[in-house]
């Protein structure tokens, strides 16, 4: 998200508008580009990571992962996949 009204923002002052549109967002949108499947990867190394060392919270991260689910519906089947 920050990227993206980031880039609008830069679009906007590139322009010498004084106000970001809607549409320097619509060309962000189309410049930011997220690459879920890389931070999929990432969270699970993550998650694996913690998992090997003694002195973490299982419960606290497990906590974590369950707000995800419960904040991203959508989402959920992949975070789903990290906690098995």
């Amino acid at each position: 998200m920050e990227k993206l009204v980031l880039e609008a923002s830069s679009l906007a002052m590139i322009e010498g508008s004084e106000y970001v549109t809607q549409e320097h967002f619509d060309y962000a949108l189309k410049a930011v580009d997220v690459n879920v499947s890389e931070r999929e990867e990432k969270l699970r190394r993550m998650v694996e990571e913690l998992k090997k060392l003694e002195n973490v919270n299982l419960a606290l991260i497990n906590s974590a992962l369950q707000f995800l689910l419960r904040e991203k519906e959508v989402e959920g089947e992949r975070v789903r996949g990290v906690m098995a």
